[in-house]
């Protein structure tokens, strides 16, 4: 008996041991996978295309541009069309190299088309997207505004205003950088455009929606489109104290569903069950309570790949070995607006309306919600889902407005991002680059039918304080951060033309 566990202890030893070994084994495969993540390499030498800028007429003439108010409408007849007259003249008054080097037409009437030919007229052409429009800034209710929307006020280092960061900046800095060039007689290679749309805010359908149709029937080839998106964002991942500039290598769809209930209305004190709002309420609540699965791929798993090298090492480790800590790493980034965003499509409920007086039944009742379609679903998915979930034949839902599906993806490993990574690491030292999955919208998705090249980066460091002001109150971009901008434009330009 002694010998029989002698003997069932060795075997025991045995495979306590192999499985220790096993263990270990795992574990150091694990260890290797994290200590081989390095930062992303050098993928080429920026040479310094810099310029001295006189900085006080820069800003001066982005402080007057923030002063027309080329507003956006839903109601296309409360545009006030003279406005982006009057900033069309501005721009031919400030930047007179560009009106004189450069064709310039106008696309359905407010949007602008410029156009500087290269040498090489056979190489695809560079697509510099801005808009002119913004946001409506409510400067007559408002009263927390440090300066009035449209003043355009210079103070504290700042220029303050609606369009200051979105976007009158990016254009502004794009003529900038352009006129500067063509003072020093600089010559591209290749053709560049310059796409200004004047409806961005309400979804680009009259301005750059028109381009594109206009550029395509012209047989236009674009080699790369940089529009407005992603931003250089301080702690942005928790871990990570460099800033992170996101380029947008894709874009999600978007679409709003109609909900509607109806019943036959009646005394508020002979209730049913439910009424029409409560109908609704439930099936809302059921959409909500139901969230769309969450999927690492794409965008955000490029996204996440590339920010995991300068994490610190235990969250090193653990993006290392995603195939152990998927759900664990899922279930952290869900918990964050910022982050849930990039995982999944979003379900967000906007508007409601129903009933007519407190004690009357309402006999009609309806829901706006809105969908952020992640890449790799679709607007039939998204309908059919909802359907689903609702699982109630009494609400009517419908798509309204605008909607689209996701954009495409464009390479994170072409020569065009790496040379916008470069550029953009050169102008802000100590920044991480990485591509990314913007979760709002942009124009460029109507270029997808003349490039599979779309990168979506607005050249400006801010932080989360800052980005609640895009749409909001107190509207301001820093000098140093304008001065950078152009810069930046300055010398991508020239870098994207090789």
């Amino acid at each position: 008996m002694g010998g029989e566990n002698i003997m069932k202890l060795k075997k025991k030893s045995v495979l306590i041991g192999g499985l220790l070994c096993c263990i270990l084994f795992i574990f150091f495969i694990m260890l290797g996978r994290a200590l081989m993540l390095r930062p992303i390499p050098t993928f080429l030498e920026v040479k310094s295309e810099n310029y001295n800028i006189n900085e006080k007429n820069v800003v001066e003439r982005l402080s007057k541009a923030i002063q027309y108010k080329t507003i956006s409408y839903q109601d296309t007849n409360q545009i006030d069309v003279s406005q982006f007259d009057k900033f069309e003249e501005f721009l031919e008054d400030s930047y007179p190299n560009i009106h004189k080097n450069l064709q310039k037409e106008k696309i359905n009437k407010l949007s602008l088309l410029y156009k500087w030919e290269g040498t090489q007229k056979n190489e695809g052409a560079i697509l510099l997207m801005a808009h002119m429009d913004v946001v409506p800034a409510d400067e007559g209710i408002n009263k927390n505004w440090v300066y009035q929307p449209f003043l355009g006020k210079i103070s504290n280092g700042y220029i303050w205003g609606r369009g200051a960061l979105d976007l009158k900046d990016q254009l502004m800095g794009q003529f900038e950088a352009i006129e500067e060039l063509i003072s020093e007689g600089y010559k591209p290679k290749r053709t560049i455009y310059i796409a200004l749309g004047h409806d961005e805010e309400t979804g680009g359908i009259n301005g750059n929606s028109q381009i594109a149709s206009y550029l395509e029937t012209r047989g236009v080839k674009i080699s790369v489109v940089l529009d407005e998106g992603g931003f250089i964002v301080k702690k942005m991942v928790p871990g990570i104290n460099a800033p992170i500039g996101v380029v947008g290598i894709a874009e999600k769809g978007y679409l709003t569903l109609e909900l509607s209930a109806t019943d036959n209305g009646g005394h508020s004190s002979l209730p049913p069950k439910h009424t029409a709002i409560g109908k609704l309420a439930k099936a809302i609540t059921r959409l909500e309570d139901n969230p769309f699965e969450t999927k690492i791929d794409g965008a955000t798993k490029d996204f996440l790949n590339t920010i995991a090298p300068v994490m610190p090492f235990m969250q090193r480790f653990v993006f290392a070995n995603m195939w152990l800590f998927k759900s664990g790493v899922v279930n952290k980034l869900s918990q964050s607006d910022n982050t849930n965003a990039l995982l999944r499509t979003t379900i967000a409920s906007t508007m409601i309306e129903g009933g007519i007086k407190e004690n009357v039944l309402p006999q009609y009742s309806k829901a706006l919600v809105n969908f952020r379609i992640l890449p790799g679903e679709s607007i039939n998915s998204v309908i059919t889902r909802s359907k689903r979930v609702i699982n109630d034949h009494s609400i009517k839902i419908k798509p309204i407005n605008n909607y689209w599906e996701p954009s495409i993806i464009s390479s994170s490993t072409s020569n065009e991002f790496k040379k916008i990574n470069k550029v953009a690491r050169y102008i802000f030292p100590g920044i991480v680059v990485a591509p990314y999955l913007v979760v709002g919208s942009t124009d460029s998705r109507y270029y997808q039918r003349l490039t599979n090249k779309i990168y979506r980066f607005s050249p400006v460091e801010i932080d989360q304080e800052a980005l609640k002001t895009i749409h909001g109150i107190n509207e301001k971009i820093s000098i140093q951060s304008y001065i950078r901008l152009i810069k930046f434009y300055h010398n991508c330009i020239i870098q994207l033309q090789n």
